[in-house]
Order: C-alpha cells, then structure tokens, then sequence
C-alpha cells in the first residue's frame, strides 16, 4: 500500500475512535455530576432514617464512586488528548508527501548561521531541505539533526546510521506514539537553566554539614512537639514558638537563594513528563541495529530517574500555594529538604545532558526513517571503495514534486578532475548541480537519497551558487564572489577530509573578458589541488580546456528545443559535450524586445 493511503486510513480510524472516546467523555461527565447531585439528594433525604455510621458509610460510598467517575473521564480525557495528537501527525504527513507544509520547526536560525549553504542549497529555513526532513519537536533533536547534515561521518558511522533509520522505518506505530508523546515540547528551550543547576553545587550541597545539623534539629523540635501534645501539653505551645521563630529565621536567610534555584528548575516539570514517556518508549522497545541498541544501553532506564526529578520539582512548587507552602516550611524546612534531595539527585545523574542528546538523536533518526517510510523507492547511499566516485541512477532534486521532477543519471570518478556543465538559462543547470549537492549530503548523513542508485565518497560539499553583494558591509558582487572562492580553495587545501565543489557561474560581477581569465585559472589550480567538483557556466569557451586537460575535465550540458509557436521547450536531461544554443533571444521576444 502507498504510504499516502496508509495514512488517510489511520487517519478515518483514528477519527471514528476520536469520535466514540468523545461520546464516552460527555457520558461519564454526565455520570460524574449525577453521582454527585444524586448522592448529595439520597443522603439528604436518608439524614433523619438512617444512624450517623449509616451515612457516613453511604457518604463515603458515594465519594468512592465520585472519585472513580472522575479518574475514569481523565482516563478517556487523556486518551482524547493522544488521538487529537496522532490525528495531527498523520494529517502533517499526508500535507508533506503532497508538498504542502510541514508543522515541526523549519531549521530558521540555522539558515541564517550558515546562511551560504541555505542560500545556495535551501538546506535550512522555509520549505528547506531540514523543513522537509524534520519530525523533531525538542531542541536537542532539531540540533542533531541540524548536525547530522552539517558534520562529515565515517563509512561506519553511515552505514550504522542507514541500518537504524531501515529499522526505525518498519515501526510505524512506535514511531508516531514516540513523535505525540513530544509534539507539544517548545523547540526552544535548550534547558540550559536545569542543566547548569544539575552541573553546579547548590548551596545547602555546599554547606552538607551545617544543614544537616538543621534537618535534624528540626526532626527532634517536631518530634518534642509531637510528644509534648500528649505527655506535657503545658509546654507544648512555647515549643511550637520555637519551632516558628528558628524555621522562620532559617528559611528568610536563604530565601532569595532557594528563588534562585526555583526558577532554575521549576518551569520544566510538564515537559520532563514528556520526556520520561518518551524514554519509557524506546527503553521499552526491542532493537536490532547497533546504533539503537548502543543509544539504549548508553540511557540506562533514565525515563525513570527523569520522572522522579519531575515529582520532585512538583513537590517544589508547593511553595508557589501560599498557605501550604507556608505551613510546610514553617514546620518542616521543605523548600530546603527538597533541594537536598535534588542534590541527591543530581549527584546520581550529572549526565543528564547526554541523555537528552540521546532522545534528540532518536528524534533525528526517526526523521530520516519517516522520509524512508513515506520514499520506499528510494535508496541508502552505497559508499564506493573508490578514491572518489559518485554515480547515481534515476537521480531527483529533493523539494521538487516527484510528479514534476526529471530524474538524472549522472557518474563521476577520481581526482584531480572537474565536470563542466554549460547550456542556456532555465534549462536545468542548477537545480541538477543542486540535486547533486544535496543529494551528497543525505547520504553522507546517513538518510536515504532522492535516487534508485546513488553510489558515492563520503566527503565535505563546498557550494558556490547564489553570491549576494552586501550594501551594509560595503562589499560587491565581484568581492563577495573573491571572499567565496578563496574560502573553497582554502577548504580544499587543507580539509582533512574528501571534499566535493559545486560551483555556478563563477565570477559573474565582472567583465566577460577578466571573467573567463579568471575562471580558467579557478580551473587550472582545482586541479592542481586535486579535487573533484562540478562548474556550470554559460560561458562555453571555458568548455575548450577539455581539449587542454583532456583527462581532468569532461564537458555536459543541458540543452532546449523550439517548438512550432516558438516557444522554449525544455527538457532537462544532462548530455554530454558543450552546448552553444542560447535561448535570450526567444526570451526578449516574449517580452516584445528584439536584439
């Protein structure tokens, strides 16, 4: 079945089920208030035939069945709660595969921290590569996704993560209770606050001694309390003064540092919930592949250790009801003996960033796996034992429909060499040059690739497409294309990995003389530093040093046809040799202007 159909049928079930859960709910509403109104009526009228112990069985009956109506419509609430949620999924997949939106985060900042790869790629923002990738809802998976596209991965790295992303990609159902269980978490907060507190020394952490001589001075005044209301009452409300005026003078002392250490932690307590349900999840689950199984063993049941920091920052905001948190700090330190036990607890869990991580990296994963399961003809990179290599058959750009995309075949073997690709504006050349790039990069990520075949190199991808001049830093067309060139030579030279350039149009903000100058020489020292890549160029003269270099550089290009009516029709297939035909012409002509 089409993974489009697989959804619109969890879609209708899970609808039908929504539908019956809100009968149920307004139902066991319906009890609940009539549980009520209708014990509180029986027990008024019961009041003047039945004894005292009579009706407080009756009350306390009626109050047991009021508490499991109650219970009972929170159950069916919160299962409303997971259907509204799984509904919300599977509509976000069905909008995907139609190239329509996406409601996870769409990689904003990082389009503008690496601002040239999202220019030249649309690796990063709206309707971006990420935005297409991304089923991440936390900080720390969006983050590991943002890295699993930018960093450079070893063979075993990939191949370790193509294995967890096939597995991933058969567990539909885990997959989407994974995604509900995190889909309202604020992708955000980086819980920098809770991470600090957990990494640094409190200060009752700092002071062990001192407090806990105060924790037990205050055990033994409550317990001489205690005592004294039943063996010497006459003293017993100069001990209770006591006990006021110590606790009071020993909780105003440390007031504003136990605010501090509050508002450190006290804003996460939903969200680890979450988390704890989450980790529950993959820590209840059976894995096969190494990566997921090391990501399990390296967790180590945290999901319970994580809902334990929950109850205990519960039990910290009981400070934020005034009268409770009055009565228990007055009488019993609380504020205090809760940051004593979050001590406790960090001392046991300092690591907790590392677990975070690990349920971003299952985020990321399972990304990859959606696109996997929504793309089943679609191929896993295969790494070739080349010194470099790229062939790919059946090759398409990613953020074009499927429908409207042309596919590609293209192959590419060894160093030192270059491809250049010329033809005519609007016929293809960058968008192939760009489905090349990106292409590269999922497979060097580990996901599967728009492709029946991609065989590749793992290697670093330089880009050199969409160069912008900067009014505000007062920099040119011309310089900024300098600035750009240089920095690719200077990656090339001195990466300590493979690296692969895309290059379109170079030196576009200068004259058509210096501009050829300066491309062949661009050329001639990318050979000379033995590197691989792709130009595209509408300048077909620099097609000529094929003739020069005739085992570093091949020519290809894209080429159109005119039609009956004289319009442009194009077709968008890669061919070899140079292509001479311009198209400026018949363009102006459209526009009613004639050369």
């Amino acid at each position: 079945m089409e993974p489009i159909n697989i959804y619109l049928e969890k879609l209708e079930t899970l609808k039908l089920d929504l539908s019956t859960l809100k009968k149920k709910s307004s139902i066991w509403s319906y009890i609940r208030i009539s549980i009520f109104i209708g014990g509180f009526a029986i027990i008024t009228f019961l009041s003047d035939q039945l004894s005292v112990k009579q009706l407080s069985v009756l009350a306390l009956i009626i109050f047991v069945l009021l508490i499991l109506s109650v219970l009972k419509h929170l159950a069916i609430s919160k299962n409303i709660d997971a259907f509204q949620k799984l509904i919300k999924i599977n509509e976000n997949e069905i909008s995907i595969l139609n190239q329509e939106s996406n409601f996870y985060d769409e990689g904003k900042p990082f389009a503008i921290q690496y601002a040239d790869l999202s220019n030249d790629l649309d690796l990063f923002g709206p309707q971006s590569v990420f935005h297409l990738l991304n089923r991440a809802s936390t900080f720390f998976g969006i983050r590991k996704l943002k890295n699993f596209l930018l960093e450079f991965n070893s063979k075993e790295v990939i191949i370790e993560r193509q294995i967890a992303v096939a597995e991933l990609s058969k567990k539909l159902k885990w997959r989407q209770g994974f995604q509900r269980e995190l889909i309202d978490i604020k992708s955000d907060n980086n819980y920098s606050s809770l991470i600090d507190f957990v990494k640094s020394s409190s200060f009752v952490e700092q002071s062990k001694s001192l407090f806990k001589f105060i924790f037990y001075q205050n055990v033994f005044m409550i317990t001489l309390y205690i005592a004294s209301l039943f063996l010497f009452s006459k003293y017993s409300f100069f001990i209770f003064i006591v006990i006021f005026v110590v606790n009071s003078f020993i909780n105003l002392k440390f007031f504003a540092r136990t605010n501090i250490i509050h508002l450190m932690v006290s804003s996460n307590a939903k969200d680890l919930y979450s988390f704890s349900n989450a980790l529950s999840m993959l820590e209840g689950e059976k894995w096969n592949s190494t990566l997921l199984r090391r990501l399990l063993s390296e967790n180590s049941n945290f999901s319970v250790e994580i809902l334990s920091l929950k109850k205990l920052i519960q039990f910290f905001d009981y400070r934020l009801n005034m009268f409770m948190g009055t009565i228990l700090n007055i009488f019993f330190l609380w504020d205090l003996r809760i940051i004593d036990k979050l001590d406790d607890w960090k001392n046991r869990n300092a690591d907790i960033e590392k677990h975070f991580e690990i349920l971003g990296e299952f985020e990321a994963l399972t990304s990859f796996a959606s696109l996997h399961f929504n793309k089943p003809n679609f191929a896993f990179g295969e790494i070739s034992e080349q010194e470099f290599e790229i062939a790919t058959a059946n090759m398409l750009h990613p953020l074009i429909s499927t429908k409207d995309a042309i596919a590609n075949a293209y192959s590419f073997n060894g160093r030192s060499k270059l491809d250049i690709i010329t033809g005519p504006n609007m016929s293809g050349k960058s968008t192939f040059l760009r489905s090349v790039a990106i292409n590269m990069i999922l497979a060097g990520a580990g996901s599967i690739v728009y492709a029946d075949k991609f065989v590749f190199t793992p290697s670093k991808v330089l880009t050199y497409l969409h160069i912008t001049d900067s009014v505000k830093d007062k920099i040119s067309t011309f310089r900024a294309e300098i600035i750009k060139l240089k920095s690719i030579l200077n990656d090339i030279e001195t990466s300590a990995v493979p690296t692969f350039f895309i290059l379109d149009e170079i030196l576009r903000g200068t004259n058509s003389h210096s501009k050829f100058k300066g491309s062949v020489a661009i050329v001639k020292k990318l050979i000379e530093l033995k590197s691989s890549g792709i130009i595209a160029t509408h300048d077909v003269q620099l097609g000529n040093l094929e003739k020069e270099f005739p085992n570093q550089i091949r020519n290809f290009s894209f080429d159109f046809i005119v039609d009956a009516n004289e319009e442009l029709v194009y077709d968008y297939k890669l061919k070899s040799g140079i292509n001479t035909k311009v198209n400026a012409e018949i363009v102006l002509k459209e526009l009613g202007l004639v050369l």
